[in-house]
């Protein structure tokens, strides 16, 4: 008996270690998030500034989810949880936050743009 409650016991270690693992969070810089964008075609790119600060200027490709409404849009972008979410306010507080919300949802690959959207330097979308 002794010997089948330590098995389950090392089993749900195991199982939990291996559902962690799979979850991965990462800060980068704009400069290395611009290299992935520039390369790959299959991710998400999620401006989680409010609306307005969207529709003044963006980065080419965002989806804009602002993160006071993110929990109740979530199905909007639900269906990139498997995928590489690029996720990015204006300075990094909101995106640290948004992350919080993404990892509650069960996005695996999440990639906090740390230098934020006031030092993109990069190609916008301006809509002035």
């Amino acid at each position: 008996m002794k010997c089948l409650t330590v098995l389950s016991i090392l089993f749900g270690i195991l199982f939990f270690s291996a559902c962690e693992s799979q979850l991965q969070v990462v800060e980068i810089s704009n400069k290395e998030a611009l290299n992935y964008i520039e390369k790959n075609k299959d991710f998400l790119l999620l401006d989680v500034r409010t609306r307005e600060e969207f529709n003044e200027a963006h980065i080419n490709g965002a989806i804009n989810v602002p993160y006071d409404e993110l929990h109740y849009r979530i199905d909007e972008i639900i269906n990139y949880k498997n995928k590489d979410v690029f996720v990015y306010c204006r300075t990094k507080n909101r995106s640290s936050a948004a992350k919080d919300t993404l990892i509650y949802y069960n996005f695996k690959k999440i990639y906090v743009m740390h230098e934020g959207f006031s030092n993109w330097g990069y190609g916008l979308v301006n809509n002035y």
